[in-house]
Parts: structure tokens; sequence; C-alpha cells
């Protein structure tokens, strides 16, 4: 069970980040589109919180919310630390769409390599 709250930290930490953008950069005139892209930023850190509990490992769920957060991290750096150009925000709206590709190939990769250490953990005398 520890080591399950390593995963659900990593998720946590993800919707934690979202939240702070979406809080910091509440504009009056722009509440549902926050909300909009509130929601759509969180939908990988929610595979990742389901996963956490659909699997017996949680290698699958904290790599999945590991490549999620490393990207939204750049994300953040790269549109409200330090953007390059003027359509820097753009990147708003890619990365969720980008973790909702990669998040199931993390969960994939961390259930295999799971599924690997448990054969070995058999295997071995």
């Amino acid at each position: 069970m520890g080591s399950r709250i390593l995963s659900l930290s990593t998720a946590a930490l993800g919707l934690a980040l979202h939240l702070y953008t979406f809080v910091r950069h509440l504009g009056p005139d722009t509440i549902w589109f926050s909300v909009g892209l509130l929601v759509w930023s969180c939908l990988p850190y929610l595979f990742c919180l389901a996963a956490a509990f659909a699997f017996r490992s949680w290698l699958p769920s904290f790599l999945g919310a590991g490549v999620a957060f490393l990207l939204d991290a750049a994300t953040f750096n790269a549109v409200f630390i330090h953007p390059l150009h003027s359509t820097a925000a753009i990147s708003l709206l890619w990365a969720p769409l980008y973790n909702l590709f990669v998040v199931p190939v993390g969960l994939l990769l961390g259930w295999l390599i799971s599924l690997l250490i448990r054969a070995h953990s058999v295997a071995a005398p």
C-alpha cells in the first residue's frame, strides 16, 4: 500500500499544478473556457488515479502520471515562466491531448514491467 501512495501523490501533484494554473490565471471573461481547460487537463491524471486502484501494481499508474506530469511541467515552464514566442499558450491545449495518448502507453509499459518483475520473482528460487 505504501508504494500506491507514491502513485497517488504523483497524480495529485499533476492535479495541483492544473488547479494552480486555473486559479492563478482565471479571468472574468474566460470562466467557461478555463473550466473546460481544467477538466481537459485533469483527464490523464484521473485515468491514472483509476488505474492505481484497477491494477494490482502501483507501477503503471506511477509511470503514467509521472510522464504526464513531466510534460505538463515543461508546458507550464514554456507558457508561464519562460515563453519563447507569442503562440506558447497553444501548448496548454495540445499538452492534454498528448497526455491522453502518452498516459495509456505509460500505463501499459508499467503493467508490462510489473508483470516481468513478478514473473522474475516467481521464477527465482
